[in-house]
């Protein structure tokens, strides 16, 4: 879980006097009196100067907010292929992401009945046969207006979506990315009040157009930044709640007749169902001075889908309950990067004080403690995936000969219906680059068939090799048959009684290879009368240690992204009318705490020798000025 721990209470200056001089406070009486919490507590101590102080900050006091809380959310990410479709891909190569088909849409339903001029297939219900021989039935995807394009830009799962409608039809298609999304919140009231009064959209188009913040000075995750703060019913209050569909595709069932009067009645609602529960989300304040948490909940999450590093979204989904997203417009071989940020209700706390009187004793106060439901938006990190086909099992080999051949054998290669999970054995210099996006788990790769064309690498050496790396540029051709097939079987000329050394790897569609298969000894044998060939593995003498020189594909240092870039929206840029003399005053990245300048000492230790290998590094930044 990302967690994310908010505390605004360091901003009052009357608990923070309290905590550092250890004052003793005690609630001597409470009492409710409509919406608001009427607390007398004493603040015990003998001390002048104490009561003075604390008399001091009493009547500067004004009001003062509490939303300590801790928010616990994630995004997890995998991409499924289940298998290739060159017709698919030869219709869809030159389209952007929105003008390919979307799972939501494609299979018509009660819930997609209204999108059917959306559609990119011609179909009511997408099916492995229909996709795998794409170009029998229709030329190329259907084709619609940018007005039409543009709704995809935000995919809103409605008040009544039922996401079980078709997810029985996920694996026809070749591939798409699972965006899981799990929240550990403490509440769910607001989500459900909002679906059982048909009013979730109407919320979103609120959130959409409020432009009320306030900003509050937050400690997140022991940070001091200034966080944009909505008032939850002034949201409500201030905007339309008339959801802008021209840009949006609202999935569900019901049709929609909310009008001003309707939307008005609703928003009484949520104000008297929270009114109404005061007393059980207003804290004490000794509880607020103990840092005792106050409620809270997600009520929506927004998801956005960004190509790699690009700076703006192609995509964004709006989620009212945390599911799974099943995203089909994605091409094989991009990578894809997905953000989750989420809207966060807390439950919180506004504080006055309405008397003060000093004892000799100590001080008692009288403290109105009303609710303060605050909602903002908080960023729950991003992840990279890679749509890419599975890594291809060593292909099955067998070598045959004819009878009276002087000079030839043939090699039948074919994929192999197997799957295991395995490092990735590297054979040429290229393959750290290929392997190199491909997402690994305790650093090992899944090998799997997948049902597709075969194609093979074929090597072969004249000597024994001792190494699998002896191979490294021993490749002599690509094989593939003519027809669509998993297998394929060639001719290959070699000298009776000579041995020969090969090796051979299946290659997946956007050129994978697998692991090398075993080395096999051919020899050609020729008598008089006939010929015959032998075969034999052979051994490697140092097969647990061919993986040492790939070290440098396994590491990368580099700054984040968020280090690297150059925020021209900053006011110091915007401030300067040229950049000539200025660069010096410059800098790069977005993040607090940046690294330019600074020293990092990374330590790799073997699990096997326990050996250790220090890697000290400084990043500057060299900066070119401008005459």
């Amino acid at each position: 879980m990302t967690k994310i721990n908010l505390k605004n209470s360091i901003q009052n200056p009357l608990m923070q006097y309290i905590k550092q001089n250890t004052l003793s406070v005690s609630l001597l009486d409470k009492k409710l009196q409509g919406s608001q919490c009427i607390e007398t507590i004493k603040i015990s101590t003998t001390d002048v100067l104490h009561k003075r102080q604390v008399s001091s900050l009493v009547s500067d006091y004004g009001t003062q907010l509490y939303h300590n809380t801790t928010f616990n959310n994630q995004m997890m990410l995998k991409n499924k292929f289940n298998y290739s479709s060159n017709d698919y891909e030869s219709i869809s190569a030159r389209l952007s992401e929105i003008e390919l088909p979307n799972y939501y849409i494609e299979n018509t339903n009660d819930q997609t009945v209204n999108y059917e001029e959306l559609k990119s297939l011609e179909t009511k219900k997408i099916t492995k046969e229909y996709i795998s021989n794409l170009s029998t039935h229709q030329d190329s995807l259907r084709s619609r207006n940018q007005l039409q394009l543009v709704k995809y830009s935000n995919l809103v799962f409605g008040n009544s979506y039922l996401t079980n409608r078709s997810e029985v039809n996920l694996d026809e298609f070749p591939y798409y990315n699972t965006i899981m999304i799990t929240s550990n919140n403490q509440e769910d009231k607001l989500n459900k009040l909002l679906k059982k009064i048909s009013f979730q959209e109407e919320f979103l188009a609120g959130i959409l157009t409020n432009q009320e913040t306030v900003d509050v000075g937050f400690q997140v995750n022991q940070q001091e930044i200034t966080v944009a703060v909505n008032d939850l019913f002034q949201s409500m209050r201030d905007n339309s709640m008339k959801l802008n569909v021209s840009n949006k595709i609202v999935l569900g069932t019901e049709k929609k007749n909310s009008n001003f009067m309707i939307n008005n009645f609703k928003k009484k609602i949520v104000e008297e169902f929270f009114v109404s529960r005061v007393s059980g989300d207003l804290l004490s304040f000794p509880d607020m001075l103990s840092g005792t948490e106050v409620n809270r909940e997600v009520f929506l999450y927004r998801l956005d889908k960004f190509v790699d590093n690009d700076s703006s979204p192609i995509q964004t989904v709006w989620l009212f309950d945390p599911k799974n997203y099943y995203d089909y417009q994605i091409k094989r071989d991009r990578i894809y990067r997905y953000k989750l940020s989420c809207y966060c209700l807390i439950y919180g706390i506004q504080t006055q004080i309405s008397e003060v009187k000093e004892e000799q004793d100590g001080v008692r106060l009288t403290v109105v403690s009303s609710p303060s439901y605050k909602y903002v938006p908080l960023e729950f990190g991003e992840e990279f995936i890679k749509v890419t086909p599975k890594i291809p099992v060593p292909p099955h080999v067998s070598f045959h000969n004819e009878n009276n051949v002087e000079n030839s054998i043939k090699i039948y290669l074919s994929l192999n219906k197997d799957s295991f999970k395995s490092q990735f054995i590297a054979v040429t210099e290229a393959d750290g680059d290929i392997i190199s996006d491909i997402p690994t788990k305790d650093g090992l790769y899944d090998f799997d068939y997948e049902l597709q064309d075969g194609k093979f690498e074929v090597f072969r050496l004249l000597q024994k090799p001792e190494s699998i790396e002896d191979f490294s540029d021993a490749k002599i051709l690509d094989v593939r048959n003519n027809i669509s097939t998993t297998d394929v079987m060639f001719k290959e000329n070699v000298k009776p009684n000579t041995k020969y050394y090969f090796m051979f790897r299946s290659v997946n569609v956007i050129g994978v290879p697998s692991n090398p298969s075993a080395v096999y000894e051919i020899e050609l044998i020729k008598s008089a009368s006939n010929s015959k060939i032998t075969v034999k593995t052979v051994s490697l003498v140092n097969e647990l240690t061919s993986h040492d020189k790939t070290f440098k594909r396994l590491i990368q240092i580099k700054p984040a992204f968020q280090q690297e870039v150059f925020d021209d929206t900053s006011q110091q840029v915007q401030d300067l009318s040229t950049f000539k003399k200025n660069i010096n005053d410059l800098t790069l990245g977005t993040a607090i705490d940046k690294l330019w300048g600074k020293k990092f000492k990374i330590r790799v230790k073997s699990k096997d020798t326990g050996k250790i290998l220090d890697l000290n590094v400084k990043f500057n930044l060299i900066k070119d000025n401008i005459k």
